[in-house]
C-alpha cells in the first residue's frame, strides 16, 4: 500500500473521519477499502459462497457501517465506482465464470466488462474478455465439427434434394387430383421451411464465431499492447492472438468470405493495427511457427510484414529460423528432390524463395521497410544488422559444407577437418555473432541500445577447432569444438541425414511447460531439462551439447566403443578388456547375465514365451542404478538432494513425455547428468504417439523400467515420485486452455512432422477415370484451373512479384494429433475420464506392467 498525494487526502474526506487509511491505495491502483474487501471477498468464495462473495464486490451487500470491523468477519464496504475497477470487475468475471451463474454468450456483453476493457490500462479485463471469447469461439468450432452438425448438414442437403424432386415431380406429373396436388404442396412448403430454419442456424453460427473471434484478436491485441514484461499472462496472449489468426477452420474462412465481406475487413484492420501497435518482440517465442507459414497461412500479406518486422528489430534471435527456410531446397550432393506429390523431399519453393527475400532485405543498406517505421533507424544500426545477417549466412553454408563430408574410417575417434573446409576460413573467425546453439535471453524492450549492447556483451564465436569426433550413432553426427570471445569452449553436434525440426518444436513445449510449472507453488521446483536445437536445413542441423553427462544405458552397461578403444590404447588382451568394462550392472554383479544375453535370451523366443522370460530376467537382473548416486555424490545432504532432484526429472519429465506422445525412450536416448543428477532426453524424433506406428509398436506411456525406478530409493514409485507426478499433472489439468493454446499454434506448424501417416496428397491421375465417368476429366481440369486462379488471387503482390503463389493448407493430421493430446491432458484414458490421482497410478501401473514390456522391441531394453 502506498499513500496518495496530500491534496488528495483533502479532497476525499473519510466517512468515519479520517484520511489516512481511506487515502491508502495498492500498487494496482486500488483504494485500500476496496482491496480488503477483495480478500474478505475472496475468503468467502473460497468457503463455498459465491453469491455472498459476489455480493460483496457489486457493492450489493448491505452492511450496517458500524459493524465493519475486522474483528466481526463481516465484509468492508466497497467504494461507490467499485464496479468499475479493473481489479474487482475481473474477480467478478472470473467468479461468475467458475460458478456458472451466467452463460458466457451473456457475460461477454455485459456492461461493466465492456466499460472496464475501455478504461482499463493494465489490459487485466481485456485478457479476460478475450479469453471469455476465445473459449465461445472453441465452443462453436467443436459443435460445427461434431458427428451431430455432420448428420445435420448431410439432413440439409437431403431434404434439399427431396424437395426439387417434389417441385420436378409437381411440374411434369399432369394425372394427379386435386388433393394430391394439395398434398405434394404441403411436403413441398414443409421442406422448404425446414431447410430455411435449418440455414438460418448455421448461419448464426457461422456469424457468432465470426464475432466472437474478432472481438477476442481485439482484446488480446489490447492487452499485448498495454501489457508490460511478458509473463504467463503474456505468453497465453500472443499465442492464443496467433492461433485464431492463422488457423480458422476452412469451413467457416469461406462462408465468411461470401456473406460477411464487410466483417472480414474489420478483422483485417485488427490484424494490422496490432501488427502495429504490439511490441514486435513478444512474438519473438512464436517466431519459427510464424515464419514456417509462410506463403501457406489465410492471411499472407499481414504475416509477411509481421515476420519483417521481427527479423528487423531482432536479428540475432530470428536469422537462424530463416535461414533454415531459405536452405529448404538443400539437401546434400547425393540426394534429390522431386516435385509435390512423390518422392521423400518435397521443396516448398515459396516457403524458400520468400524466406531469402526476407534475408535480402535485412542485408540491404537502407533496411526498408513497407510502411517506413524503420525510415528513422540510423546507419549503424543497418550495419550490424547486414553484419549479423552476412555472417549467419556464411556460417549455415559452413556447418552444411562439413554436414555433408563423410566419414570414411568410423573406428577413429577423432578426425581432422579438411582445410580447404569454410568452416576453418579466416573470414569465419573472429565474427559478431554467437554460436546457434547459445541461448538468448528474450528482450524486455528492443530498441538500437539495447540490441548493440546484447551484441557488446554476449560471447561471439572466436574460431572452430580443425578436429571434430564421432560419438557414435546411425548417421555419424560431428562433435565439434568452438572458441568463444569469454575463453569458454563448447561443443556443438552437427548432425546430418535427421530432421531436427520436431525436435527443437518438442524441445520449445518443453521450455514453455516449465514456465508453467515455475508459476505454480506445487510445482515450482519441477521443470524438464531443456537444450538449444537449431535446424539448418531439412537434413542438417546443430544440436547444444549437454556437458557433464552419461547415456543411462553406457552407465549401466558401459561403452562398447569407448571400452575398445581404451583396451586398443593400454595393449589390447582380456584382462584390458575386462579392465575397462565400466558398466555399473557388470562391476557390482558380475555373476549375472549380461545386457547382450539378456537380449539374445528375448528375442529367440516367441511371442508368447516373452512374458515368461521377461520375468526369468527381473530375477537374475539386478537393477544397479543406485550405485550412481553413491559414486558421483559423497556428502550425505548432497547424496539425498541430487536423488531427488533425479526422483522429480523423471516425474514431470514422464509426465509432460506422456502429454506429448514421446517415444523412442531407450538407455541410449536418456542421459545422466552428472553434476545435477537429473534425466536429460535427446533424440526425440518419436513424439506425439508415432512411436505407436512402428512396426513393433511402443506400448507403455513412458519408461519406468526397475533400473529407473531403483534410482527412486526404497520407497519406489510410492513416494516423492508419485506425488510430484500428480502435481505436474494437476498443474497441466489447471492449464489445459494455456496448454492447447500453444499446441495449436505449433502444431499447424507445416514443417513439424506431426505423425508418420502424413503423406503428399496424390496427384489426380486423369487417365484412370475416363472409363468410369466421361465428364470427370472435364470437371477435374476445371476445379484445378479454378484452384490456380483462386491460389493466384490470394497470393500477396510480393509473392506476385517473386513468382509465387499460395494453397489452402489443410491441417487434418495436425488437428487429429490434438485431439489425442486434449483428452490425455483432461484425464481420458481408454475412453474413461480419470481423477488426476486415479490417471497417474494407471499411467504407472501401465509403465511397469510387464506383458506389455514384454511386447516391446528388444532394443528397448525391457529389462534395464
Amino acid at each position: 500500500l502506498r499513500q496518495q498525494p496530500q491534496q488528495q487526502q483533502q479532497r476525499v474526506p473519510s466517512p468515519q473521519g479520517g484520511t489516512m487509511f481511506e487515502n491508502l491505495t495498492t500498487a494496482q491502483e486500488l483504494p485500500a477499502m476496496a482491496f480488503l474487501a477483495l480478500v474478505q471477498a475472496r475468503a468467502e468464495f473460497v468457503s463455498g459462497r459465491p453469491h455472498r462473495a459476489i455480493a460483496i464486490l457489486q457493492n450489493t451487500e448491505q452492511t450496517p457501517l458500524a459493524a465493519t470491523a475486522v474483528g466481526h468477519g463481516l465484509p468492508f464496504p466497497m467504494p461507490a465506482n467499485a464496479s468499475q475497477m479493473p481489479a474487482v470487475v475481473h474477480q467478478l468475471v472470473v467468479w461468475v465464470r467458475e460458478a456458472r451463474l451466467v452463460p458466457l454468450s451473456q457475460l461477454v456483453r455485459d456492461p461493466f466488462l465492456l466499460s472496464s476493457v475501455k478504461n482499463d490500462r493494465s489490459g487485466v479485463c481485456c485478457l479476460q474478455l478475450a479469453r471469455l471469447c476465445h473459449a465461445l469461439v472453441r465452443d462453436i468450432t467443436v459443435r460445427l465439427q461434431s458427428e451431430e452438425y455432420r448428420k445435420l448438414q448431410e439432413s440439409i442437403e437431403a431434404s434439399r434434394r427431396i424437395r426439387l424432386e417434389l417441385e420436378q415431380q409437381r411440374k411434369m406429373s399432369d394425372k394427379l387430383s386435386e388433393e394430391e396436388r394439395k398434398l405434394l404442396q404441403r411436403r413441398i412448403y414443409t421442406l422448404a421451411v425446414e431447410t430455411t430454419r435449418e440455414e438460418g442456424e448455421w448461419q448464426r453460427e457461422v456469424e457468432m464465431y465470426a464475432l466472437y473471434r474478432r472481438s477476442a484478436l481485439n482484446a488480446y491485441a489490447r492487452f499485448l499492447e498495454r501489457s508490460g514484461p511478458a509473463d504467463a499472462d503474456g505468453l497465453l496472449a500472443v499465442f492464443a492472438f496467433v492461433s485464431l489468426w492463422l488457423q480458422q477452420d476452412e469451413r467457416l474462412d469461406e462462408q465468411r468470405q461470401k456473406e460477411t465481406a464487410e466483417a472480414a475487413s474489420v478483422t483485417a484492420g485488427i490484424i494490422q493495427r496490432a501488427i502495429k501497435n504490439v511490441p514486435h518482440h513478444k512474438f519473438l517465442p512464436l517466431f519459427s511457427q510464424l515464419a514456417a507459414q509462410l506463403g501457406t497461412s489465410q492471411d499472407d500479406a499481414n504475416l509477411e510484414s509481421l515476420v519483417l518486422h521481427i527479423a528487423m528489430e531482432c536479428p540475432l534471435h530470428t536469422v537462424w529460423p530463416l535461414l533454415a527456410l531459405a536452405n529448404g531446397d538443400n539437401f546434400g550432393p547425393v540426394m534429390t528432390t522431386t516435385a509435390p506429390g512423390g518422392g521423400l523431399h518435397v521443396v516448398d519453393a515459396k516457403k524458400v524463395t520468400l524466406a531469402r527475400q526476407i534475408l535480402h532485405t535485412l542485408k540491404a543498406s537502407n533496411g526498408h521497410v513497407d510502411d517506413g517505421k524503420e525510415k528513422g533507424a540510423n546507419a549503424t544500426r543497418c550495419c550490424w544488422r547486414q553484419q549479423i545477417v552476412q555472417e549467419a549466412e556464411r556460417m549455415s553454408q559452413a556447418y552444411i559444407q562439413l554436414a555433408f563430408y563423410r566419414v570414411h574410417n568410423k573406428s577413429r575417434p577423432v578426425h581432422r577437418i579438411p582445410v580447404s573446409f569454410m568452416i576453418l576460413e579466416p573470414d569465419l573467425q573472429d565474427l559478431r555473432i554467437p554460436p546457434p546453439t547459445l541461448t538468448l535471453q528474450l528482450p524486455a524492450v528492443v530498441s538500437p541500445s539495447t540490441t548493440l549492447a546484447l551484441l557488446r556483451y554476449v560471447p561471439t564465436i572466436v574460431r572452430y577447432g580443425a578436429t571434430f569426433t564421432t560419438p557414435g550413432g546411425i548417421n555419424l553426427p560431428k562433435a565439434l569444438y568452438c572458441v568463444l570471445s569469454d575463453g569458454r569452449i563448447i561443443r556443438q553436434l552437427l548432425k546430418f541425414e535427421d530432421d531436427l525440426r520436431q525436435d527443437s518444436l518438442i524441445e520449445q513445449v518443453f521450455s514453455l511447460s516449465n514456465q508453467l510449472l515455475a508459476t505454480d507453488r506445487r510445482t515450482c521446483g519441477l521443470h524438464v531439462f531443456t537444450y538449444n536445437v537449431v535446424p539448418l536445413a531439412p537434413t542438417v542441423g546443430i544440436i547444444e551439447w549437454v556437458d557433464d553427462t552419461i547415456p543411462l544405458g553406457h552407465y549401466l552397461n558401459g561403452d562398447p566403443r569407448a571400452n575398445e578403444a581404451a583396451a586398443a590404447a593400454a595393449g589390447g588382451g582380456a584382462e584390458n578388456r575386462l579392465r575397462f568394462n565400466t558398466g555399473a550392472h557388470e562391476r557390482y554383479f558380475p555373476g549375472e547375465p549380461t545386457t547382450l544375453e539378456c537380449r539374445a535370451r528375448l528375442q529367440e523366443v516367441g511371442k508368447a514365451q516373452k512374458h515368461s522370460v521377461l520375468l526369468d530376467l527381473y530375477a537374475e537382473f539386478s537393477p544397479a542404478l543406485h550405485y550412481f548416486f553413491l559414486e558421483h555424490f559423497f556428502n550425505p545432504q548432497e547424496w539425498l538432494g541430487r536423488r531427488e532432484a533425479y526422483t522429480r526429472s523423471v516425474s514431470v519429465s514422464s509426465m509432460i513425455g506422456y502429454i506429448v506422445g514421446l517415444g523412442d525412450r531407450h538407455g541410449n536416448n536418456l542421459l545422466l547428468h552428472t553434476r545435477q543428477a537429473e534425466l536429460v532426453h535427446i533424440d526425440l524424433g518419436f513424439a506425439f504417439d508415432q512411436g505407436k506406428l512402428l512396426p513393433v509398436p511402443e506400448l507403455v506411456p513412458f519408461r519406468l523400467t526397475r533400473n529407473v525406478v531403483d534410482g527412486f530409493g526404497v520407497q519406489g514409485t510410492e513416494g516423492p515420485f508419485r506425488r510430484h507426478c500428480e502435481g505436474t499433472l494437476h498443474v497441466l489439468r489447471g492449464q489445459k486452455e494455456l496448454l492447447m493454446t500453444i499446441l495449436e499454434a505449433c502444431a499447424h506448424d507445416p514443417l513439424a512432422r506431426w505423425s508418420v501417416t502424413v503423406a503428399p496428397p496424390p496427384q489426380r491421375q486423369h487417365g484412370g477415370r475416363q472409363n468410369q465417368n466421361p465428364h470427370a476429366d472435364r470437371m477435374t481440369v476445371l476445379e484445378e484451373k479454378e484452384e490456380e486462379v483462386d491460389a493466384a488471387r490470394r497470393a500477396t503482390p510480393w509473392q506476385r512479384g517473386l513468382g509465387v503463389s499460395r494453397r489452402k493448407p489443410t491441417y487434418a493430421d495436425a488437428e487429429r494429433t490434438l485431439s489425442h493430446v486434449s483428452e490425455k491432458i483432461a484425464g481420458y484414458e481408454s475412453g474413461e475420464l480419470l481423477s488426476v490421482p486415479t490417471h497417474v497410478h494407471k499411467l504407472l501401473q501401465m509403465a511397469q506392467n510387464t506383458e506389455l514390456l514384454a511386447q516391446m522391441f528388444v532394443g528397448w531394453s525391457p529389462w534395464l
